[in-house]
């Protein structure tokens, strides 16, 4: 869009949205607020860090994007059963 890429990232009822263009990323969120945000608005969230399907992305002013799962396995291994001892 604009020549530059747009990523859209989706599953199931959760999407990622992003572009160097602030305003094409409004345009989009508008849009799905228009189609599927009618009997509840849409949960949008902005800025460099974001928690996405047990991801944490940050997005670093260098350009760099960081991904760290540490609070989603940190969760993962208090849920498993202390006398986990089977074969697999």
């Amino acid at each position: 869009i604009n020549m530059k890429q747009c990523t859209i990232l989706w599953h199931v009822d959760d999407l990622k949205i992003s572009h160097v263009d602030q305003a094409v990323v409004d345009s989009i969120v508008d849009a799905l607020q228009a189609k599927y945000g009618r009997e509840a608005p849409l949960t949008v969230t902005r800025g460099d860090t974001h928690d996405y399907l047990g991801m944490t992305i940050k997005y670093r002013s260098d350009g760099a994007v960081e991904f760290n799962m540490d609070d989603y396995v940190d969760r993962l291994l208090e849920e498993c059963p202390s006398d986990m001892h089977g074969t697999a």
